[in-house]
């Protein structure tokens, strides 16, 4: 007698049960590297991460480079900051107060006078005040003289530095510094002396030239000049004085009819020992020039 088939086919059911629940058993990170959307993302397979959290890192690092150039920005702003703001310091004013002669006496005023000069800076050059000059401006710019009596022996200097970034000041108080015996402490002796004067025959002048040795760092010139009387028109002087090598000073004065003119000259700077020479033009006037110097320094 023949058994059913239907003993045949129990077993392969049995088979096929066991084989899906194996599958069914399998780890989920087995499947999902199965399949084939991912495999076909390299990214996925080096780092593991999905694609939305690979673009987010990306953005990230997208985002901290702006970030980088702002500072740089920054930086750079803070430079060019610290550079105008040194401009700008370099560009105020401002003064110092040298004495570059004194005190020394006078015995003919009999005074006690200091030369003093205005050491300035800024950008603008500054325009320098005084509060005094007794020399009315005779030494040139940012130079002044102050004279001390015995009954005013002292005196606080102040110069006031101006330009279009502000105003710097400086002070320096002189004090009588020219001994006891004042008429002894400074000697001064000639050591040149020119003098002439228009005539019939120039009456427009001509140019002098005389030479002169100095044997001291100090020395000066005096000059007087007038209008000659017969002359017609304003007169006129010219003094040049010039070293070895170098010009010293010049003076120019107009000198109107009846007019009587004088002054005094420091060797600018201290010129100091050497030969000079004394070029003089005039036109309507005569005049007289002398050198003296210091002896005390002998």
């Amino acid at each position: 007698m023949k058994r059913p088939k239907i003993y045949i086919f129990i077993p392969i059911a049995a088979l096929i049960t066991v084989f899906a629940l194996v599958l069914a058993c399998l780890p989920t990170g087995d499947r999902t590297q199965s399949d084939p959307a991912q495999i076909q993302d390299p990214d996925v397979l080096v780092t593991g991460r999905q694609p939305e959290q690979q673009e987010e890192s990306d953005n990230d690092e997208t985002e901290e480079v702006p970030g980088q150039d702002t500072g740089d920005r920054e930086d750079l702003g803070l430079e060019d900051e610290e550079e105008e703001e040194a401009e700008e310091e370099e560009a105020l004013p401002s003064v110092v107060l040298v004495i570059y002669e004194g005190p020394s006496y006078s015995p003919e005023d009999d005074i006690c006078f200091y030369r003093i000069q205005a050491e300035v800076t800024g950008d603008p050059e500054p325009r320098v005040e005084f509060s005094k000059d007794d020399s009315m401006g005779s030494w040139g710019t940012n130079k002044t003289q102050i004279n001390l009596t015995r009954n005013n022996p002292t005196y606080t200097l102040t110069a006031t530095a101006t330009n279009s970034h502000g105003i710097a000041t400086d002070s320096l108080t002189l004090k009588w510094g020219c001994g006891g015996e004042t008429a002894t402490v400074n000697r001064w002796q000639e050591m040149a002396r020119l003098s002439g004067g228009a005539t019939s025959e120039h009456p427009q002048g001509e140019m002098l030239t005389e030479f002169f040795n100095i044997d001291t760092h100090f020395w000066r010139l005096k000059w007087s000049a007038e209008h000659t009387p017969a002359a017609e028109g304003d007169g006129f002087l010219e003094i040049t004085i010039n070293g070895e090598n170098y010009l010293v000073d010049s003076v120019s004065q107009t000198i109107a009819p009846g007019e009587r003119r004088e002054s005094m000259l420091l060797s600018p700077g201290n010129a100091g020992m050497g030969t000079y020479n004394i070029r003089v033009k005039f036109k309507n006037a005569s005049y007289t020039i002398t050198v003296e110097q210091n002896l005390a320094e002998i």
